[in-house]
């Protein structure tokens, strides 16, 4: 064995045929590697020793320890006390999600310290920041603050479009973003400054204060200790319903509505792979429980997605939001008052309310409602679906941990950092018959799409629903039929975060297909407009390119402005020559994840235009060599384009 590497690869043989002779010749491997370097320390000591004789003493460097803050020494003690106290009882995972903000926000204050190092060119290339801002006039009064509107080269940013942005070099809030065009290079600032702020770069605004959701696991844990029972126990336990596979002539939505009403302090997991119809499903569900008399709650990762489904459920609601977050249906109305909202609920005022999870976690909501719905729950960690827990008697966790998956910065000990629906998935790709409900029919896609989505991420299980065969681009064009297509592209020139070639091909493809007909899963045809073809791209450079070259009105974004949304085409350019290339490498581009949802946007036609050269990329790890594969087999299932 000649490297860390091929030890790798062998490993990966002795999982399949379990030969003890592999495993007998890593060890050997491991036990030189060991001796090789504890025989390196050796001689650098030999030559430190013999440098000290002929010159004097060599100090070795000191690491400076400054004392840390006393308020948060006091905060972080009680935090260790209680999970050791929760680890010697046998609660190990609970213990270890104690600590979970604390160890999330370490790395994210981290971040905000070290864009002050980095210069201008440094600012525009790093991912995070948002460098080369330009003040470019004053737009006008906003309430009691001044919108300020800029231009900055096109980047990849993590600033986001209604939240604080922080002045790189102060580390202070320069203000909120009131609204962001990434491709286009378009910010407009809200601030309170009467004159413009003129930062040299922008940078995400450090951890939110999650103080309520740090006492609300601590408070489960000491519930834990004393021996009372309640919902966030029941979740770290994967404590589910009985009876959780379907009865015969029973479909997935009849079932989640027969265990849904009969949750008693349990964990009702429901996963939805794209297009399955899970957000139609959860509806049915809260509207079967509030005519039963209960009392619900929906809460997730973003106001947008709380929304969306209390607009699905149709009924009256209240969310917990400001005007500009608000779903805009009549039936939900808002408000920014979490005391006016907490008594609403209570009172019985309203019996389904939406939430992000600083309100689930307020000590007046504690069991405030029957069932609690956590929508995009594989994006919802399970120490903050153990906080929001508190505010429930029962817990139904929606969504799918195979597509864009749980944003996290740090490294949590053992199954602490999973979200709440990996957790309750076990290392399994999709949910056990026997811990939930998995929807297997895909109601967008063509059936080899789905096909090729069930096999990526779905364990084959996925199917597609009736007449979807039906679904197709007519005519005679490059992009007619239905499936996977395939458009390699020999790079001429070398590209990381923008082909101009691939743009360009884009653009033909896209004009290809305009006016031709599409045809859905009733036989009903209509023609293809700028609306009916998503265009996919991994880097907001690359998307800016394909937007300048295509009309306006045509849908250009990331695999994450579009998920949840779909059309009869959709355009992924993977834009990057090789591997090498690619910014933030492998473990980003050929992220299963992004592929899955890239795919599956698309209802009969599905085109990836690739250098070759990323088919050849070196791997270090079995789960790149796992995502690398993935690519080639897509493109081993694609036709062609002509």
């Amino acid at each position: 064995m000649a490297s860390g590497l091929g030890s790798v690869l062998v490993y990966e043989q002795w999982l399949v045929d379990g030969d003890a002779a592999k495993l007998a010749a890593i060890e050997s491997y491991n036990k030189e590697d060991v001796d090789s370097t504890r025989e390196l320390h050796d001689w650098l000591e030999q030559q430190r020793a013999e440098l000290e004789a002929l010159h004097g003493s060599l100090p070795r460097p000191v690491v400076e320890v400054q004392a840390p803050d006393a308020k948060v020494t006091q905060a972080q003690a009680a935090e260790l006390e209680l999970a050791s106290r929760l680890h010697e009882a046998g609660h190990g995972l609970l213990g270890d999600l104690v600590g979970w903000h604390r160890r999330e926000d370490r790395p994210a204050w981290w971040e905000v310290y070290r864009l002050q190092d980095l210069d201008a060119e440094e600012l525009e290339r790093d991912g995070t920041a948002l460098g080369g801002l330009s003040f470019e006039r004053y737009l006008g009064p906003e309430k009691r603050s001044h919108l300020y509107e800029y231009s900055f080269p096109v980047q990849d940013t993590k600033v986001s479009a209604g939240e604080d942005a922080l002045d790189v070099d102060t580390a202070k809030k320069a203000g909120t973003v009131f609204d962001l065009d990434v491709t286009a290079g378009r910010l407009v600032l809200k601030a309170t400054a009467a004159e413009a702020p003129r930062p040299r770069g922008l940078g995400p605004a450090g951890p939110l204060n999650t103080g309520s959701l740090r006492e609300a696991i601590q408070a489960t844990g000491e519930d834990v200790l004393a021996g009372r029972d309640c919902l966030g126990q029941a979740l770290v336990e994967r404590r589910v319903p009985a009876g959780t596979q379907l009865r015969e002539g029973e479909t997935t939505t009849d079932a989640i509505v027969r265990l849904g009403r009969a949750l008693d302090g349990e964990v009702l997991a429901i996963q939805g792979p794209p297009g399955s119809g899970k957000t139609t499903a959860a509806a049915a569900l809260i509207r079967e429980l509030l005519d039963a008399g209960k009392k619900v709650g929906v809460t997730a990762t973003s106001h947008a997605v709380i929304g969306n489904l209390l607009k699905a459920v149709g009924r009256p609601a209240l969310q917990k939001c400001d005007e500009s977050q608000h779903c805009g249906s009549d039936d939900v109305a808002w408000s920014s008052d979490n005391g006016f909202v907490a008594s609403a609920l209570v009172s019985g005022d309203v019996n389904l309310v939406g939430g992000t999870a600083w309100f689930w976690t307020r000590a007046d909501v504690v069991e405030a409602v029957d069932v609690l719905v956590v929508d995009e729950a594989g994006q919802f960690s399970l120490a903050n679906a153990v906080a929001v827990a508190r505010g429930a008697r029962s817990i139904v966790l929606l969504g799918d941990p195979q597509q864009l998956a749980q944003p996290s910065q740090a490294v949590h000990p053992g199954e602490s950092g999973a979200s709440a629906l990996e957790h309750l998935l076990d290392g399994h790709a999709t949910i056990p018959a026997k811990r939930g409900v998995f929807l297997d029919r895909s109601y967008r896609m063509h059936p080899d799409l789905t096909r090729f989505v069930s096999d990526l991420a779905y364990e084959g299980r996925l199917e597609a629903a009736d007449g979807r065969d039906r679904v197709a681009v007519l005519g005679e064009g490059p992009l007619a039929g239905s499936g996977l297509r395939v458009l390699p592209l020999e790079h001429e020139l070398t590209c990381a975060d923008r082909s101009p070639q691939e743009a360009d091909a884009v653009a033909r493809l896209w004009q290809s297909v305009q006016g031709s007909t599409w045809r859905n899963h009733l036989g009903a045809e209509a023609p293809i407009g700028p609306a009916d073809v998503l265009v996919v791209a991994p880097y907001n450079v690359q998307v800016a390119l394909i937007k300048a070259s295509l009309p306006d009105g045509a849908r250009v974004g990331t695999v994450d402005k579009f998920q949840g949304q779909e059309a009869p085409v959709v355009i992924y350019s993977m834009t990057s020559t090789s591997a090498d290339e690619a910014p933030r490498g492998v473990s980003f581009l050929y992220d299963l994840n992004r592929l899955n949802v890239a795919v599956s946007r698309a209802q009969a036609l599905a085109v990836v235009v690739l250098s070759p050269e990323l088919l050849d990329a070196p791997v270090r790890t079995p789960d790149e060599l796992r995502k690398v594969n993935a690519l080639c087999r897509l493109v081993e299932s694609a036709t062609l384009v002509a």
